[in-house]
């Protein structure tokens, strides 16, 4: 079951409202509570806070709470948000975070929905995550992801599309 701001606690509510705060300190302090008393719960405020902030000590912090994360059931929500920030600064940093942390992707599709349309530093944290993942998914994304690939690769150029038929090598 999702977790809606009615199934928080008081003091997960009292953290998320910290995150939001115009205050960088105050923000921080949340994101440092998030390391210890975070949850699934957080992901999505954290991702938002990650691409709308403009502080940089932001920024870094709830990268290195990602880089940090081991809870697996974070992927989904990971996976299943990220392409909404395709365009923004700091996308492929943030991807990095993702394979130096212990979450297992079960589902790469939406990684290569945004590899098609990604830079090229996007595009190789990517290949990473596909590296890393490609024995955790399911024929049927595999499929998916290949056939993706394949529609798209004529529209890549260069170092993106030799990294496109690098990624189709692993689908196989």
């Amino acid at each position: 079951m999702k977790n809606t701001q009615k199934d928080l606690t008081k003091e997960q509510k009292e953290i998320l409202q910290g995150l939001f705060s115009t205050d960088e300190k105050k923000v921080l302090d949340s994101i440092k509570l998030l390391r210890t008393k975070g949850g699934v719960y957080s992901v999505k405020p954290l991702l938002e806070i990650y691409f709308t902030t403009k502080s940089d000590s932001v920024r870094d912090a709830v990268y290195a709470v990602v880089c940090d994360l081991k809870i697996s059931k974070t992927a989904e929500i990971f996976a299943n948000n990220i392409e909404i920030y395709s365009k923004h600064e700091g996308l492929a940093k943030l991807l990095s975070a993702f394979w130096q942390s212990s979450i297992k992707f079960s589902e790469l599709l939406p990684f290569i929905k945004l590899f098609v349309k990604s830079d090229n530093l996007a595009a190789v944290e990517i290949l990473t995550i596909v590296e890393q993942n490609i024995a955790n998914v399911s024929d049927d994304d595999k499929r998916k992801c290949d056939e993706l690939i394949t529609s798209k690769i004529s529209e890549l150029e260069g170092f993106k599309r030799d990294i496109a038929k690098e990624i189709l090598v692993m689908l196989k």
